[in-house]
């Protein structure tokens, strides 16, 4: 039926409603399919099933487009091992959704595992990678034990998830999903810049008992704005949810944007670990790891600095009879800065155990009025342990109840009192403060009037002045000093000038030694100063 996939296919152009289905077979397309980036444009369908061949997409040359009405039916399902699908483009690879003109499903990129077979991987290699208007990137367990197969995606640039379809039927989605007894695979995006706006998602989920795949992301830059979602999830009862790495030098979540490890119908959350310099959670956005009804992971974060405005951290448990709940680890901050009623909250439903929540940071910083709260609390369990390691609580302080204030409690509505433990340093800055007096100190009553005024008052003391200077004449003339000054030079050329030595008939000029009065009353100076007897009264000096 399929002879002709046997030949090498040099040129390939699929248009609306063709479809290509492979079983054993290799799709090795080449020349035409192969320009410098790669559009799904809708509706297309790529869909590489179990027991199914790989493909191979170079883009070179020209654009292409595959386009279908639905996907193909599979009648012949196999166990087996799914093939790869390995994208590669030289500039971007896009896959656009629904528009508003369009009747059909959205565009959708996938290697799925159907009956018992493991699906194969997805592989994107490209600068810059598109996801929007509700199209779909995924690798699937469809109602099958087979094993998911791994999507990864290196872009050298960035990826963007974007938007939904047309009357917000579809998110935008790159992801990984088992609905059978197969675990989920896993999802690995490694770029310099990830974005996920406009309610667009980044999930790993499970929707049966399977376990559900984790999540990585290696990144410089994270944004998350405008209901957007990345998260590893478990949607069943007793479904178990992966973890979820973020390693990043900045994180911004915005517009009650979500990051989150989550179960739900008594299923288990997996752990939630980032490492960032920088995280920002504003706007109503949270980062979290939640099990209402079951066991919740833990919620570790390595950062320098941490800034919620109107942001969470919580982590949720229900899990009765369970030594400790779901708990937050903050590690290493030089900052902790809440504002606007912002919480760090590890919370209990039910008879569970508050979960414990541990910070080591040189300050945390908070506006009392705000009502910006740390929180280990519970409903009838006991309330979970704070432990603090910081050099200064500004703004927030311990409450064994929670108040209409910034404050800290490990109260349960019903139970007992979790402990809350502050190491601060033996030294308390704030009572190293002085006061300064507000009044300025009146100078007169400072400095003594008393000054020798008589010619006999004995003097208090003397003021010597030493060095080749001396005191000015009056306070309003500079200082003297040895400093003579002179011109400035400028180099001129090597020309030299002949100096004759010049006799001078006149005789020297002398220095003057004194000064005598003429007759007439004028002052003279001279060359040698004559004899003189001085006066025998005494001149005393005196202040006024």
């Amino acid at each position: 039926m399929y002879e002709w996939l046997e030949k090498e296919i040099n040129e390939i152009q699929t248009l609306k409603f063709h479809v290509v289905e492979t079983e054993k077979g290799k799709l090795d397309i080449k020349k035409t399919i192969s320009p410098d980036f790669c559009s799904l444009l809708p509706p297309s369908y790529i869909a590489f099933i179990s027991k199914f061949g790989g493909a191979k997409l170079y883009k070179k040359n020209t654009a292409y487009q595959v386009g279908v009405l639905n996907p193909p039916q599979k009648k012949i399902l196999k166990s087996g091992k799914g093939g790869n699908l390995n994208i590669n483009a030289s500039e971007f690879v896009e896959v656009v959704g629904v528009s508003a003109n369009s009747i059909f499903a959205p565009s959708l990129l996938t290697a799925r595992a159907e009956s018992s077979g493991n699906a194969g991987n997805l592989n994107i290699n490209t600068p810059r990678l598109s996801i929007r208007d509700g199209g779909i990137v995924s690798t699937e367990v469809v109602q099958s034990s087979g094993r998911g197969g791994a999507l990864t995606v290196n872009s050298s640039q960035a990826v963007e998830v974007i938007g939904t379809s047309i009357y917000n039927i579809n998110s935008s989605q790159l992801s990984t999903r088992t609905t059978g007894t197969g675990t989920a695979g896993n999802l690995f995006v490694t770029t310099p810049q990830l974005q996920v706006l406009d309610n667009a998602q980044i999930t790993a989920s499970t929707d049966s008992q399977a376990n559900g795949g984790d999540i990585a992301l290696n990144i410089q830059t994270l944004l998350l704005n405008n209901n957007s979602l990345i998260t590893a999830r478990a949607t069943q009862p007793n479904g178990t949810a992966g973890n979820l790495g973020v390693n990043a030098t900045t994180v911004n979540l915005r517009g009650q944007s979500e990051l989150s490890v989550e179960a739900t119908n008594r299923g288990n959350a997996g752990n939630l670990v980032m490492k960032t310099k920088t995280l920002n959670v504003t706007e109503d956005s949270r980062v979290s790891v939640s099990s209402p009804e079951g066991r919740a992971g833990t919620l570790d974060i390595n950062a320098n600095f941490i800034r919620l405005n109107r942001g969470r951290l919580t982590a949720e448990t229900g899990l009765e009879n369970q030594q400790t709940g779901a708990e937050i680890n903050l590690r290493d901050l030089d900052i902790l800065l809440l504002r606007n009623g912002s919480q760090i909250n590890a919370s209990a439903n039910n008879r569970a155990q508050g979960g414990n929540i541990r910070i080591n940071t040189n300050a945390i910083v908070a506006v009392a009025k705000e009502d910006s709260d740390i929180r280990a609390n519970a409903f009838e369990g006991r309330g979970g342990n704070i432990d603090i390691r910081t050099q200064g609580l500004f703004g927030i302080k311990p409450a064994i109840f929670p108040i209409s204030q910034s404050d800290i409690t490990a109260s349960p509505l019903l139970g007992v009192q979790g402990q809350i433990n502050i190491a601060q340093p033996d030294i308390d800055p704030t009572q190293a403060i002085i006061e300064l007096p507000e009044e300025v100190v009146d100078a007169t009553r400072r400095v003594a009037q008393i000054c020798p005024r008589n010619p006999g008052d004995k003097p208090l003391g003397e003021f010597t002045v030493t060095g080749r200077g001396s005191l000015p004449p009056s306070p309003l003339e500079l200082m003297p000093g040895t400093t003579k000054l002179s011109s400035i030079a400028t180099l001129e050329g090597n020309g030299t000038a002949k100096v004759s030595n010049v006799q001078s008939s006149q005789p020297p000029i002398l220095e003057a030694q004194g000064w005598i009065k003429s007759l007439d009353g004028n002052i003279e100076l001279v060359a040698m100063a004559p004899n003189f007897t001085p006066s025998t009264r005494p001149v005393t000096p005196t202040c006024s």
